[in-house]
């Protein structure tokens, strides 16, 4: 605006001049006075000040960008550290995001560098203004009429760089409108990781609750309807009552759930078979019948138990069990 009302001023008052050459009379006194060549001057230093006022925010911009980068490179890093079978899942389920949202960072990061490239060169435009200064001094020395030519070459410049400008800053706007975008997209993957993080913990923490028993058998001869003993107890993880399974060869359920149960028990009895009973009640039996040979029987079945309900094995008719690594029980807790 400066700029407009100063070069209108010099017109009009050329124009006047000009228009009324008759009536003024000849003088060596300057057309233009030193106000005037104070206000130019004025005008290339503000648009001085104004390029290295863009420098600054295009550094500032860089600078929060390779931030928000960095920003990314740990939140990736952490989820890679998590040594969790189900967290790998879960972010499986994200990778595809992530790697997209990791492009549209690199192309992003690549259009800035362009755009800086680009603001470069437009920046090279204000070597003219050395020109505008020589032209002053030129005006300074003259103050004639005759210069006036080169003022208006002055004005012409001086509106193109203001042009150039505000290309620029439109194309500077759109591309940090652009990237904050993409780091709301970054933020609202990072709550989503952190939300997932949770739940993960919660759920292990539930497993980590779960029943799990894992017992061998006592080995002996056992009778029609005798229960079978447990010789030792090799996992137990959620049961408080270890030494009474032992002790008694009951399992008593301690949580509402499902259960997946195996039991396997060799023996070279036979036509014998034993029985699973849960609350004294048949739920499972396997057969054996090879006599003089060693042989295995093996039940498993998934069943829903309440607090208080009891598992027990019994021999029927008679049974021989093999201890040690040859027979055993397994009570898992599967929800």
């Amino acid at each position: 605006m400066k700029v407009f009302v100063f070069i209108s001023l010099i017109l009009h008052s050329s124009g006047f001049l000009l228009n009324t050459v008759s009536q003024i009379p000849t003088t060596k006194d300057p057309i233009l006075t030193d106000k005037h060549f104070d206000m130019l001057l004025n005008l290339i230093l503000e648009l001085r000040s104004s390029q290295r006022k863009q420098d600054q925010e295009i550094a500032q911009f860089r600078k929060d960008f390779l931030t928000m980068k960095h920003e990314l490179d740990l939140c990736t890093l952490n989820i890679h550290n998590n040594e969790s079978a189900e967290t790998r899942f879960m972010v499986l389920e994200n990778r595809n995001k992530t790697d997209k949202l990791q492009q549209e960072l690199e192309n992003t990061s690549k259009y800035v560098n362009s755009m800086k490239m680009e603001f470069q060169i437009k920046y090279a435009t204000v070597n003219k203004s050395k020109e505008l200064e020589h032209d002053i001094e030129s005006l300074k020395s003259l103050k004639a009429i005759n210069n006036l030519n080169a003022l208006f070459d002055v004005r012409n410049q001086t509106q193109h760089i203001e042009n150039e400008l505000q290309k620029t800053n439109s194309k500077l706007d759109a591309t940090v409108s652009d990237v904050e975008a993409r780091k709301q997209d970054f933020l609202a993957l990072y709550q989503k990781a952190d939300l997932t993080e949770q739940h993960l913990e919660e759920r292990w923490a539930k497993l980590s609750k779960r029943v799990i028993l894992s017992a061998r058998l006592k080995p002996g001869s056992y009778l029609q309807n005798q229960r079978i003993l447990f010789e030792s107890i090799e996992t137990a993880n959620g049961v408080q009552n270890k030494s009474s399974i032992l002790n008694s060869g009951q399992f008593t359920c301690e949580h509402n759930g499902i259960y997946h149960i195996s039991v396997y028990i060799t023996t070279n009895s036979h036509q014998s078979r034993y029985f699973v009973l849960k609350n004294g009640q048949r739920f499972a039996e396997a057969f054996v019948s090879f006599e003089s040979y060693y042989q295995t029987g093996t039940t498993t079945f998934v069943t829903s138990m309440n607090v208080g309900d009891e598992f027990e094995l019994v021999a029927d008719p008679t049974l021989y069990v093999y201890g040690g690594y040859e027979s055993g029980i397994t009570i898992m807790q599967i929800h």
